[in-house]
Order: C-alpha cells, then sequence, then structure tokens
C-alpha cells in the first residue's frame, strides 16, 4: 500500500471514530472517555504515556491546561490533509527522527485542530479530566552531563542571560502549577521541538516563554528536556 493510501485510510478511519465519540453519551467516569479510546490513544495512550517521542505525555498533566490547549485547537481552522508535510505524517509511520528545520509548534497547531474540532465542550472536559488523573509518566535516563546541565538551569535559570529558573512556574518536581504544565516525565523530544516552536514563533503569542526560549542556546533547551525527561 502506498504512503498516500495509507494517509487516506488513516484518515477515514479517524473521522469515522470522531464521528461515534462525538455521538456518545456520558459514562463511567472510572473508564476512558470515548474519545479516549477511539481517536486520543493513537498517540497519546489510554494512560497518557506516549510511545511516540514527539508526542506529549499527558499523564498527571493539568487538567485546565489540557482543556486550555483544546480548546485552543479548536479555535483554528482544520487543516487538510495537503496542508501537512509529508514528512510530518511518515515520523508516525516510519517513527523518523524530526527534521531539524520542522516548524514544530505550527505543526502541531495542524495536526491538532481536527481532532479538537470534533469534541463537544463536554467531551472536552471528560478528556482532560481523563488525562489529568492518570499516573505521571516515568523517569527516563539521558547523558548524565546533559542532565545535570539542565538540573542547574531548571533550579537556577542562567541570570547572565535573563533567563528565570524554570520551577518558578512549573514546580520545584516540574509538576506543574496553575496555568503552567506538568512538564517532569516529558519525552525530552517533543520539549526541545516545543521550545524550538517558541523561537520559531509558532506557538501561540503572548506567551512569556517566547523571550525564554530564545536566550536558551540549541544545548541549554537539550539540556532542559533531558532532565525533564529524567525526572
Amino acid at each position: 500500500m502506498t504512503f498516500e493510501r495509507k494517509f487516506l485510510a488513516l484518515a477515514a478511519a479517524v473521522a469515522a471514530a470522531l464521528s461515534i465519540a462525538t455521538t456518545a453519551t456520558a459514562q463511567d467516569t472510572s473508564r476512558p472517555p470515548r474519545p479516549v479510546t477511539w481517536v486520543c490513544q493513537g498517540c497519546h495512550g489510554i494512560d497518557g504515556n506516549s510511545n511516540w517521542p514527539i508526542v506529549p505525555n499527558l499523564g498527571a498533566q493539568n487538567a485546565g491546561y489540557i482543556e486550555q490547549q483544546l480548546n485552543a485547537f479548536r479555535a483554528g481552522p482544520i487543516a487538510s490533509s495537503i496542508e501537512i508535510p509529508t514528512w510530518f505524517l511518515e515520523l508516525f509511520w516510519e517513527r523518523q527522527p524530526l527534521p531539524k528545520d520542522a516548524r514544530s509548534g505550527l505543526i502541531t497547531q495542524t495536526f491538532m485542530t481536527g481532532p479538537a474540532h470534533h469534541l463537544r465542550p463536554d467531551e472536552l472536559k471528560a478528556v482532560s479530566d481523563w488525562y489529568s488523573k492518570q499516573p505521571p509518566p516515568k523517569g527516563r535516563a539521558a547523558n548524565p552531563a546533559l542532565v545535570e546541565k539542565g538540573r542547574e538551569l531548571f533550579n537556577r535559570g542562567d541570570p547572565a542571560a535573563g533567563v528565570p529558573a524554570c520551577h518558578v512556574c512549573h514546580g520545584k518536581e516540574g509538576q506543574g502549577e496553575g496555568p503552567f504544565p506538568r512538564l517532569a516525565g516529558q519525552n525530552a523530544a517533543y520539549i526541545v521541538n516545543q521550545l524550538q516552536g517558541f523561537v520559531n514563533g509558532d506557538r501561540p503569542a503572548g506567551s512569556p516563554m517566547h523571550g525564554i526560549a530564545k536566550d536558551l542556546t540549541a544545548e541549554e533547551r537539550r539540556a532542559v528536556a533531558a532532565f525533564l525527561q529524567s525526572l
């Protein structure tokens, strides 16, 4: 089967799943909401632990943050498959590394708008609540020197470069606080790509992370990501 046929088959399956998911009635909160079992788990897993390095783990994530992000995706236009770069889709078929020039924030926005648009408000909240109550992802080892450098930046920042300590917003253990997301145990590749998205201006305007990400070197972004993945 050609790549194009694979994608069309996937798109048809997702569309059918979304159609069924959006007709579901209220269900037992001890079981995953229908959108999670039919759609979300394909990338994020039932428990929020993703098998894809560039996809975020959602287990124990702040429910308000997940809901906020889904609403942001809903506010964007639904992209056609033609607008999604072929190399991005190939990541999911072949699990290839993200190209260095990838505009990850923009790509995430493009890929997530469709599923988010198909969620009713009650389903959106149910999905957010479900993932927030799942176990947090387990920390994974990374280069010790890189992890230590990331630990220093997370705890102390870099005053000379105007970079504040990450824990001020994201919590001493990276657990997230208020509107700020949980980062502990997050996939390092995902964090690096999102930081690059802030640098590129692909992430939503108004976030203080735009300036912070730009003040970090590429190596420092990788270091912070490695440390957070290890938590």
